[in-house]
């Protein structure tokens, strides 16, 4: 029986103990799992850029028995996996998931699912499940097909019949290995999900992962993602996956998604506790709960190389995929070289560059090539979508223009920061909902760089615009270096001031978590001062200041209960006087 995943680790010499880098960099020894490479490029803005397939990454001289090369393996996809799309709420929606295969991307993830309401409510579970993937697998399965309902119809209003035909050569992009996410602390709930996710697709479903890493606020809140993880050090999550992994064939893959734990010490244990769960691998985020990337550029390369050795040491052939620090087709040679995992996954990188595990896609220096680029994304994802309109997903009714103005917004951020009057309409006419507006904004934004309106590419090299700090990536890149920044993320939650030198998605960040934290120590203090007030030994627990007002409010009550007595017996003795 062939293994079903498998791995054979890379060993590079001289590894770089320390953080990734975006600067250019080459690696000549690394050969390709496949990809593009520009056939032309022209000055004038007709030019459309194209691209023809090549290979990507080299293969180790080791390989496993029985496999041709090395990467990441499914038992219900034949290929090696070297390139992977994140799970990203409100952005890994089917139509996306093509563009990335179209793109070179070998293995794609749902968005996030939340166990509870996967579980509970067959509503949620129809405008969240887009496992189209393998519609043509399974005739007469009417859930798998991309059947329309009212939302989605109303946006394909006033939309030309040319755009709804699917072009020949984009064919073999409708499918490909899919992972579905699932977000929750709850065992059972978990388990059954998964049943009811393969009820959904027939046992075609590559695999099923659980969230450990998400290190947004409302992840708090549900616990789950970085904070279920950090809580008791994955005993909980690992509950999960042990579970998962005993409920589900074995030709469904269980895998988890974590970060780096707070505290290096327990990376350790960990990793161990995770791989004997026997799940069949995991990708490592190579930042820690607090290290946002907006906070903190790089990635911890050293640390993710120390988890693959840890992983390894307790089973030989485990496999890693590496998360983080990927702004372009060099990074990603990079991480893999010096962490030594097997494959590697995008996200930001990916929402406005598709193209960013192909190998000479990314660094296109001409304004104009680069506008083109940008551009064809835009296009070829609104196609896509027009073919297959998003799933409303946790958006409600307008989901669909939702999820389509956010890739518009990521493809074209650079474009979008030069013309705020545009991004500002759109942004208003989200109640519209037709997807053909989107595509007049498209329009209307690119013949504003267009030549033919005077807009030559001597003025494309004068607007801000080409700049990389231009770009979706870059958005969020601060002033302070790496060195300070998680010091000045912890040190901001205390001292308001220090916000001042803080990003202002990160100063948002800040007061949501200064809030919540002030939030709960006051409903601490409440109910402490209830209980003191009846049970005097717990004022102990309190700090001195408040010891102090805790026993002026008893010394008041029993004051009050002294007067109201004292009243009802004078009362009594003039009663009993008449």
């Amino acid at each position: 029986m062939l293994q079903w995943i498998s791995l054979t680790r890379t060993k590079a010499a001289g590894r770089l103990r320390g953080l990734a880098t975006t600067g250019p960099r080459s690696y000549s020894s690394l050969r390709p799992i496949r990809g593009q490479r520009p056939k032309a490029a022209a000055s004038n803005d007709s030019v459309k850029v194209t691209w023809t397939r090549t290979r990507l990454f080299s293969s180790s001289t080791t390989t496993h028995p029985g496999r041709r090369e090395e990467g990441l393996w499914l038992p219900s996809y034949d290929k090696p996996i070297y390139s992977i799309a994140a799970p990203m709420v409100a952005a890994s929606d089917y139509a996306f998931r093509c563009l990335c295969r179209q793109y070179g991307v070998d293995l794609t993830f749902t968005q996030m699912l939340h166990v509870r309401p996967t579980c509970d409510d067959s509503t949620h579970r129809m405008i969240s499940f887009d496992f189209f993937e393998f519609a043509s697998a399974v005739a007469g399965r009417e859930n798998l097909s991309p059947k329309l309902v009212e939302y989605q119809q109303t946006f394909l209003d006033g939309l030309d019949a040319d755009k709804l035909q699917l072009p020949k050569q984009w064919e073999s992009y409708r499918s490909g290995p899919l992972i579905v996410q699932l977000a929750g602390d709850s065992v059972d709930h978990a388990v059954q999900a998964a049943h009811l996710i393969l009820e959904d697709t027939p046992n075609l479903i590559g695999g099923i992962d659980l969230n450990c890493g998400c290190p947004q606020t409302i992840a708090r809140k549900g616990n789950y993602g970085a904070f279920l993880m950090e809580d008791d050090n994955g005993e909980r999550a690992c509950e999960i996956l042990s579970a998962l992994r005993q409920a589900l064939p074995r030709h469904v893959t269980v895998s988890a998604k974590i970060r780096l734990p707070l505290d290096p010490c327990l990376l350790e244990t960990r990793i161990r506790r995770l791989v004997r769960t026997e799940i069949d691998f995991f990708t490592i985020h190579g930042r820690t709960l607090w290290e946002k990337k907006y906070g903190v550029r790089e990635v911890h390369l050293d640390e993710m190389q120390r988890a693959v050795e840890i992983a390894q040491s307790e089973r030989s052939d485990f496999p890693v995929v590496a998360n983080g620090g990927v702004e372009r087709f060099a990074d990603v040679e990079h991480v893999r070289r010096e962490t030594g995992t097997v494959a590697v996954m995008s996200s930001e990188a990916l929402l406005e560059t598709p193209n960013v595990f192909l190998p000479s896609a990314t660094d296109l220096n001409h304004p104009r090539q680069l506008l083109e680029q940008q551009f064809q994304f835009a296009r070829e994802y609104l196609q896509w979508a027009a073919l297959y309109p998003p799933r409303a997903g946790v958006q409600g009714v307008e989901g669909s223009f939702q999820v389509v103005c956010g890739h518009l917004f990521r493809f074209l951020h650079r474009y979008w920061q030069e013309n705020k009057d545009l991004q500002h309409r759109l942004a208003n006419l989200m109640e519209t909902n037709r997807l053909v507006h989107a595509y007049d904004f498209v329009d209307e934004l690119y013949h504003r760089y267009s030549s033919r309106d005077g807009f030559g590419d001597e003025m494309l090299l004068q607007v801000q615009s080409l700049r990389r700090n231009a770009s979706w990536y870059r958005r969020h890149w601060d002033r302070h270096s790496r060195r300070d920044a998680s010091k000045l993320k912890i040190e901001a939650i205390t001292p308001p001031k220090l916000c001042q030198t803080l990003s202002l998605a990160d100063k948002k960040d800040v007061m949501k978590e200064r809030i919540a934290m002030l939030r709960a120590q006051r409903e601490a203090k409440e109910k402490l001062r209830m209980d003191a007030t009846t049970t005097p030994k717990l004022c102990q627990k309190l700090s001195l200041p408040d010891q102090k007002d805790i026993i002026k409010e008893r010394i008041a009550i029993l004051r009050a209960q002294r007067e109201a007595k004292k009243g009802s017996l004078v009362f009594a003795s003039k009663a009993s006087i008449i």
